[in-house]
């Protein structure tokens, strides 16, 4: 069965070299019997008001592949579009919906496909936002976190929502402290936020995790992806802390790349430093902080 879908999407000035290479990578993979399909036209509308070349999030080269040959290709390809074709996507702007990022472009993603027709994703999405809007919600921000919180219930996790709970990654490193911890916890996460945890020391994380959640603080975690640089960054916490009065969060997240060092305070909450290598915990009533070791 081809139950994922890998996503190609560059520019659609550079849409013929990198189609080029995708072409090349799966006729050397030919034996594996792999499908795929691009845009029909890039002035051709994939959905009201978006373009397939125009958008990012819109799909311009989808691969279908099994479990097996997911991480042959998608670490195929990532070689050959890593060099001068690296910047060919949209750079920070999102990809196809939920999908996550891969490898060292701007451009390639992928998620875990289920059943045929409409996207079920698409639909609990939709439904959400339908029934936020008909009870009188008209701020924008609550329903896309309604929406979030029903595609949760319906167990979907990780990247944006790229796959189901209790299913496998083969992209995912089965041992890798970050993704336990974010399961186990039920920690909502942007960007390869395993990373994040994993660079934390796991005994503090298991004392600290549950100390904060007990105390109704509620953990987010960023990954250190291109994509949440620091002017994301700056959008997306004060948003979050908007959608609830009250609202109390923590935000790990992984330092160096794009994002860099940075401090966020967020409304009746804490304040996350990442400064040097070091991960400070403060509360904003008190002079008091302790750091977590990297």
């Amino acid at each position: 069965d081809q139950d994922w879908k890998i996503f190609v999407n560059p520019r659609e000035e550079k849409f013929a070299e990198v189609l080029e290479a995708v072409l090349e990578e799966l006729s050397a993979n030919q034996e594996a019997g792999i499908m795929f399909k691009t845009m029909p036209d890039p002035d051709a509308t994939w959905r009201p008001g978006r373009k397939f070349g125009r958008a990012s999030n819109t799909p311009k080269i989808v691969i279908y592949v099994n479990r097996e040959t997911l991480p042959k290709i998608l670490k195929g390809l990532d070689e050959r579009l890593k060099g001068k074709l690296k910047d060919s996507g949209f750079g920070t702007e999102p990809g196809p919906s939920f999908s996550r990022k891969f490898g060292a472009t701007d451009m390639v993603f992928y998620k875990m496909e289920y059943g045929e027709g409409e996207e079920e994703r698409v639909a609990i999405a939709e439904e959400a936002g339908r029934v936020a809007r008909t009870a009188g919600v008209t701020d924008e921000t609550d329903i896309f976190r309604r929406k979030q919180e029903a595609l949760r219930t319906a167990g979907y996790i990780g990247d944006n929502f790229y796959m189901k709970a209790g299913d496998d990654d083969p992209m995912v490193e089965k041992d890798d402290p970050g993704k336990k911890l974010l399961e186990k916890y039920g920690i909502q996460s942007f960007g390869d936020a395993n990373f994040a945890f994993s660079k934390l020391h796991p005994v503090v994380l298991e004392w600290t995790l549950p100390m904060l959640k007990g105390n109704g603080v509620e953990v987010i975690a960023f990954g250190k992806d291109a994509w949440l640089n620091k002017a994301s960054l700056t959008r997306i916490i004060p948003q979050l802390a908007a959608t609830k009065p009250g609202r109390r969060l923590v935000v790990f997240r992984s330092g160096g790349g794009a994002a860099g060092a940075s401090v966020h305070y967020l409304p009746d909450g804490v304040i996350v430093e990442n400064t040097d290598g070091k991960l400070f915990i403060r509360d904003p009533r008190s002079v008091m902080k302790f750091q977590i070791p990297i």
